[in-house]
């Protein structure tokens, strides 16, 4: 079995070798999909977009997966709003 730890190492040594780079994904990439599948208003969208970039900037969610952070920050703001989803629908 190889941890992920050595699958990342090793992905790091060809994207070197390759001379190449990858694009990160990070939150913003999921919360437009996300908020749209969710019928969320796009004030609340906005909510949980700052609210992820916060976070990330602020280095709470180290190691987390993107995907993660947009639902968290998702259902923070729309418990901050009138149109509330639960943790089970995100």
């Amino acid at each position: 079995k190889i941890s992920k730890k050595e699958i990342g190492r090793c992905f790091k040594l060809i994207l070197k070798a390759l001379e190449t780079s990858v694009h990160l994904i990070t939150t913003t990439d999921f919360m437009s999909r996300f908020c749209s599948n969710l019928g969320l208003r796009a004030e609340v969208q906005k909510a949980a977009t700052h609210i992820a970039r916060k976070a990330v900037d602020l280095d709470l969610v180290p190691g987390r997966s993107p995907i993660s952070v947009a639902a968290a920050a998702i259902y923070m703001a729309s418990q901050a709003s009138d149109e509330k989803r639960s943790q089970k629908e995100i």
